[in-house]
């Protein structure tokens, strides 16, 4: 059989236990552990392994998620969890697919427009800086504050049987092995042109003593593709700074081709 080699991150033979299950029963097992493998490494972007490089300073964090590990939150999926929940409900903003008016809107004060060379259109905040990173599933598009302290995060979905909700289901399933996580809200949401949407919301505590907090919105836009739209920085700062954030970035992201003429 297989085993996970924390020392060597991969997966390396090792001997059966002698547990007295049946050769059939252990071969079972062992299959059943090679689906879940499987699906963790095809979840990619989509499924939120990459999430969990989001903030390396996540207190009991690792690079990313161990492969084959099963976490579960206090709380069923799509269900609210947390004292904050009716607090977090004032982020949501419909993102994505139908939020577009019949010309572009003016930024608000203090964002501009960036037209990303990863083919798409939002607004972000004029002092965060654009950062792309390279990674097997492709390519993450990052707006950070100077400090690092915050983030605007943009990617595709990359499993090709996912919708916006299961994605977001398995990035709060994997983000739940960290310490301290708390899930705020997990919940599909109703867009204006009936394709599917959904939103997460959830804080984690930092090795700093912080807790930092993000809200991720994965849509299906007008090209076709599913893309998650994450905004994350600390709680102390989210009601001045990063709700708004995440709400004019959902509003106005908009794919290559599709984005609304300028006023």
């Amino acid at each position: 059989m297989t085993g996970w080699d924390p020392a060597r991150q991969r997966w390396e033979p090792h001997p059966a236990p002698d547990t007295g299950r049946s050769a059939l029963e252990a071969g079972l097992r062992i299959a059943a552990a090679a689906l879940t493998v499987a699906v963790l490494a095809t979840v990619g972007v989509g499924g939120g392994r990459l999430l969990f490089r989001e903030d390396p300073q996540q207190a009991g964090a690792s690079a990313e998620a161990t492969p084959g590990e099963t976490a579960t939150t206090g709380t069923d999926a799509g269900t609210t969890a947390g004292t904050d929940a009716g607090t977090a409900g004032t982020d949501t903003a419909s993102p994505g697919s139908g939020t577009a008016s019949a010309s572009a809107t003016e930024p608000p004060p203090g964002f501009v427009v960036q037209e990303d060379a990863e083919g798409f259109t939002v607004q972000v905040r004029e002092d965060w800086q654009r950062r792309a990173e390279q990674r097997e599933e492709g390519v993450v598009v990052y707006y950070e504050t100077s400090d690092k302290a915050g983030l605007l995060q943009i990617y595709q979905i990359s499993e090709p049987d996912y919708t916006p909700y299961d994605a977001l289901v398995e990035t709060d399933r994997l983000q739940s092995a960290i310490d301290g996580y708390e899930r705020l809200r997990l919940e599909r949401e109703n867009v204006s042109d009936g394709s599917d949407a959904a939103e997460l919301a959830y804080r984690v505590p930092r090795r700093d003593g912080t807790v930092r907090r993000s809200l991720l919105r994965a849509f299906v836009a007008d090209d076709g593709a599913r893309w998650v739209v994450l905004v994350a920085g600390p709680e102390d700062d989210w009601d001045t700074t990063y709700a708004e954030s995440a709400r004019v970035a959902a509003a106005s992201f908009c794919p290559e081709g599709y984005c609304p003429p300028t006023p």
